[in-house]
């Protein structure tokens, strides 16, 4: 089968855009909806894609409702994968299909098709649940204004769609197909589904081409005066207009070529003499461009022709960076580092401003390029100074009390670099920092922890200082709390003004501790919390030590018990509670308090010998809780910042079997009901049921069972693991030569 109608006429007909901006549709092309003999294994619905893209029909219904009828039902769903290709067609039907007509092929066989041969409706649905087009027949058609498709009765015969719709737009697509007045919308055929050729109309490329990539990049700077310029499109193009289009300003003298590549969709421009310097070059690729099917260039991508297409870039300069000849070194401040000061340099010469520095360093002698090439590069993102500017910058370097040896040199926009310059040495600062214990601190706790300075050159010779500052956020800084260590000696001389801890006049060869606690933690989770550290050295003011120890204030998450459930002692017992501090990360925290409060007590005498703990390095606090000596369950109620958490020990005293819970026992409910129970010695036990007759059915225990709190379950089943009928039954408990019976009901 072919269409009838022209490819101009489908662009009209399916709302499609000049652009091919397409939308997903499909139609109902052909069916046959009264074959005699077996039918339904005969019966189709062919569906045809419009558009010039594949469409993914996985999931959409083939649908059907009668001709008076106003509610779809489902024919079909057709399975993941489906897809209908552009501009070609997908055959739904019976199986005995290709047996008439071979060669044909049925994309999803479904033998249950089953349309009426009188009237009705058939559709194709989308998974929004939106019917997208449709077709009625016989006294549906005639509903609908159009004429009746007669069925000529046979199995060869069907009808098929030759005009499109009339009125109704669905979805941004026409609908209503069998509307038409005219009443020449489907005509009796003796042919083929259409599936069985290849597709043969097709809407054509409306869509402009567009620049998709440019190299150079737009506005790219630097760029190597030997360059070739490349611009790809996203299509193939007409390489003579596309060629034609092409415009560089200023001209290139010399010899210059475009070729193509990439299936026409790449434009190459060569040029056989350089660019000139340091200079803006404009291409412009006009909207005489076009593709392979006559559409003129979008250079906005707007998604309609025009405007021309313009990008630019500047070549790289011929003029190199000055030469750095003041680069200084000089030792520290702080651990491994070395502070460098030197002049800026320009972009060209002493003018203007480079664009980034290279930096070498070395434990031997920088003395020539070859030096420097060789030397180490330190990693660094510094953006220059204007030239005349003073820079300075402090270096951490790998390793402490160590001479290094310095050179840098400029390089601008053009990668063009300054020549070698001077060299100079420092020594890196020979000190470290640190904290400990090195483990999350909670918040609001209170913890101890020991800030240490350890120096090896220069030493603390009588006339230096060392400044400690606690941040404010934490509690006060008192001499109660506070101790100051030189090489392990205790330091009384050191003073304290708010958060500030400073010893003064000291002499230390190796290291000074400060011992800060217990101090309260700040209230709010923070990471990173610095203790700032500044040095005196020979007089010359404090400076900050970079890398001053810091601290991780976490919020307590978690609380975790041991015992972790009721451990059932004996009235009187003193339990050892241990209490696990936890953050989001499931990290220890350190310091975090703890309060604790007897919240149930049987007899009033229970006691606890602390009020409010708080956790060690490991996370943990300890506290010992004396039961009552009354009989029942004992209670602490745990508490850190926001966190609860209940502790419980029941406790029981002498022979003791508890009713079982649930009672009623509900089986539709419930899968066990529970016996507890409490021995005071070791016992030879029985615990046994019985129905109304007095007929054993279930023995849940018969044995030794040792002194303490059990608990026995039962799922309500007798020794067959049959389960029980409603009723009341009785429960036979022996331990040693003592007996109780009670009585217990099962309910559905």
């Amino acid at each position: 089968m072919k269409y009838k109608f022209l490819i101009v006429g489908l662009l009209l007909l399916f709302g499609l855009t000049v652009f091919g901006n397409y939308v997903d549709y499909v139609v109902v092309s052909q069916v046959e909806y009264d074959c005699p003999g077996a039918e339904t294994a005969h019966e189709y619905v062919e569906l045809y894609n419009p558009t010039n893209h594949d469409i993914d029909i996985s999931g959409w219904d083939i649908v059907y409702k009668t001709a008076a009828g106003s509610t779809w039902s489902i024919k079909a769903t057709l399975p993941a994968g489906s897809t209908i290709q552009a501009c070609g067609y997908f055959l739904v039907g019976g199986s005995l299909i290709s047996t008439e007509w071979p060669g044909v092929t049925v994309d999803f066989v479904e033998d249950g098709i089953g349309l009426s041969g009188t009237g009705g409706h058939v559709g194709i649905r989308d998974v929004s649940d939106t019917v997208i087009d449709y077709v009625g027949w016989g006294t549906a058609a005639s509903a609908e204004g159009g004429s009746a498709a007669p069925d000529a009765g046979s199995s060869t015969d069907s009808i098929e769609r030759i005009s499109g719709p009339a009125g109704i737009n669905v979805n941004g697509q026409g609908n209503g197909w069998d509307t038409d007045n005219n009443g020449n919308d489907w005509v009796i055929i003796n042919e083929a589904p259409s599936n069985s050729s290849s597709p043969t109309e097709c809407p054509p490329d409306a869509t402009p081409p567009q620049v998709s990539l440019t190299d150079p990049v737009d506005t790219a700077t630097g760029v190597a005066l030997n360059k070739v310029v490349t611009i790809t499109f996203d299509e193939a193009m007409d390489t003579g207009t596309a060629t034609i289009a092409f415009a560089i300003n200023p001209l290139v003298t010399g010899a210059t070529n475009i070729t193509w590549a990439g299936g026409d969709t790449i434009l190459i421009f060569t040029h056989t003499i350089d660019f000139a310097a340091d200079t803006l070059y404009t291409i412009t690729i006009s909207t005489d461009a076009e593709d392979t099917s006559g559409n003129a260039l979008d250079g906005d991508g707007d998604g309609s022709s025009g405007p021309d297409y313009i990008f630019s870039f500047t070549t790289m300069d011929a003029t190199s960076p000055d030469t750095i000849t003041d680069l200084a070194a000089s030792d520290g401040p702080g651990s491994k580092q070395v502070t460098l000061d030197w002049t800026a340099v320009g972009d060209d010469g002493n003018v203007g401003t480079a664009t980034s520095y290279i930096l070498k360093y070395s434990t031997t002698n920088i003395t020539n390029d070859t030096d420097f090439i060789n030397a180490t590069t330190y990693a660094q993102a510094w953006t220059p100074l204007i030239a005349g500017s003073p820079e300075s910058q402090v270096l951490t370097m790998p390793d402490a009390g160590q001479l290094y040896y310095f050179s840098i040199k400029a390089v601008d926009d053009s990668t063009n670099e300054s020549p070698f310059g001077n060299v100079d040495s420092a020594t890196s600062g020979d000190s470290a920092t640190s904290v400990s214990p090195n483990v999350k601190a909670a918040t609001s706790g209170r913890v101890t922890y020991t800030f240490t300075f350890s120096v090896i050159s220069p030493k603390y010779d009588g006339d230096d200082s060392f400044r400690l500052v606690v941040p404010a956020a934490w509690g006060t800084v008192t001499a109660g709390t506070t101790q100051v260590l030189l090489d392990g000696t205790n330091f009384p001389g050191f003073t304290i003004s708010g958060q500030e801890i400073t010893a003064s006049n000291i002499t230390v060869n190796n290291n000074i501790q400060v011992i800060v606690g217990p101090i309260t933690v700040q209230s709010a989770a923070q990471a990173n919390v610095a203790f700032e550290m500044y040095t005196n050295v020979d007089g010359g003011g404090f400076i900050a030590v970079t890398g001053s120890p810091t601290v991780d204030v976490s919020e307590p998450a978690t609380i975790t018990l041991n015992p972790a459930t009721d451990p059932h002692h004996t009235p009187g017992t003193t339990d050892i509670v241990t209490v696990e501090i936890r953050d989001s990360s499931n990290e220890i925290l350190y310091g975090a308090q703890i309060d604790l409060v007897i919240t149930k007590n049987p007899g009033g005498d229970a006691t606890l010998n602390n009020s409010t703990i708080y956790t060690d390095l490991s996370g943990t606090a300890t506290f010992n809780y004396k039961l009552s000596a009354t009989p029942g369950e004992n209670e602490v109620t745990i508490t850190c910042n926001t966190l609860t958490a209940i502790y419980l020990d029941t406790a029981f005293a002498g022979n003791y079997i508890s009713q079982n819970y649930p009672n009623p026992f509900n089986l539709n409910r419930y899968q066990n009901t529970t016996f507890r129970i409490n021995l005071e010695g070791n016992f030879e036990v029985k615990l046994l049921i019985y129905n109304i007759n007095g007929i054993l059915i279930r023995t849940l225990h018969d044995g030794p069972m040792t002194s303490g709190l059990h608990e026995v379950t039962w799922d309500g089943t007798n020794d067959h693991f049959k389960q029980l009928d409603s009723g009341v039954y009785f429960v036979y408990f022996k331990y040693g030569s003592n007996t109780e019976k009670f009585k217990m009901t099962i309910v559905k």
